[in-house]
C-alpha cells in the first residue's frame, strides 16, 4: 500500500485524487502523482486521467470482474475512511484508530471473507464500533439496522446509549432518562435515580425490539 501523506489540496478526478505535478524538466506531457480510490499512489499523464483513459492505478481492471460494482465501491470507501486524512469521514474512523485487517488490503481478500453474505440491499457494519474492520467484527445489514448500531453522540450527557441527564421541571430534581428510537421517533422509557438503571431499561427494550441486532450497554452492577 502506498504511504499516505496529508496534502493541503486534493482534487478528485473521476476515481483518483490529484496530489501534485511530477513532470520532469524538458518533457511536454504533464504527469502528476495521484492517489487511487483503493489507496495506492501512482504516476500518470494528467490528460489521460481527465479523459478517463487512465481510471485507476490498475485496480480498475482487476481480473475478479467486480471493478466499479457496489461491493467494490464499499471496499474502497472502507479503505478511504481508515487511511485518507482528506476523506470527509476520516475523523470518525482513521482518526479514531479504526483500521482494517491486512487480508482486506486487497479486494480479493475482502471478498473471500464477506462476498458470500453480500446483496445489493445491505451495507457493511461493524458489530463493535470501537473495533476495526475484520471478518469477526463485520456483517452485512440493512441501513436501518446499521443506524441502530451508531456510536453514542459526542455531546451525550451519559456514557450509555439511550440515556441522558436532565432536570425535572416540577420539583427541580435531576434524573436520568432512558429513551429509544423507533421509526425515527424517540420513545420515552422513564426516569431513574441512577444512570445504570436507565441503561438496563434501555437494554431490555432494545432486546425486545431488535433481538440479536440490538446494540447493548455494558452496565457495571
Amino acid at each position: 500500500m502506498g504511504k499516505y501523506v496529508e496534502y493541503k489540496f486534493m482534487q478528485k478526478i473521476n476515481r483518483v485524487f490529484y496530489l501534485n505535478d511530477v513532470t520532469p524538466c524538458g518533457f511536454k506531457t504533464r504527469k502528476a502523482l495521484f492517489m487511487c480510490y483503493c489507496g495506492k499512489l501512482f504516476r500518470a499523464s494528467i490528460s489521460k486521467v481527465k479523459i478517463e483513459h487512465t481510471k485507476s492505478c490498475g485496480c480498475y481492471r482487476f481480473k475478479h470482474g467486480f471493478s466499479n460494482t457496489r461491493i467494490h465501491v464499499i471496499w474502497g470507501d472502507m479503505k478511504q475512511r481508515c487511511n485518507n486524512k482528506n476523506f470527509k469521514h476520516y475523523k470518525n474512523y482513521g482518526a479514531r484508530g479504526i483500521t482494517y485487517c491486512k487480508k482486506w488490503e486487497t479486494f480479493e481478500g475482502f471478498y473471500e471473507d464477506m462476498g458470500s453474505f453480500y446483496n445489493k440491499n445491505l451495507t457493511i457494519d461493524r458489530i463493535d464500533n470501537n473495533k476495526g474492520y475484520f471478518k469477526e467484527n463485520c456483517r452485512w445489514v440493512t441501513r436501518k439496522i446499521q443506524a441502530w448500531n451508531r456510536r453514542k453522540r459526542k455531546n451525550s450527557t451519559s456514557k450509555y446509549i439511550g440515556v441522558s441527564f436532565c432536570k425535572d421541571r416540577i420539583n427541580q430534581r435531576k434524573k436520568w432518562v432512558a429513551s429509544i428510537g423507533i421509526n425515527n421517533k424517540h420513545k420515552y422509557l422513564g426516569r431513574f435515580k441512577t444512570e445504570e438503571e436507565a441503561a438496563i431499561t434501555y437494554n431490555k427494550k432494545a432486546m425486545e425490539l431488535r433481538g440479536e441486532n440490538a446494540r447493548l450497554n455494558e452496565v457495571a452492577l
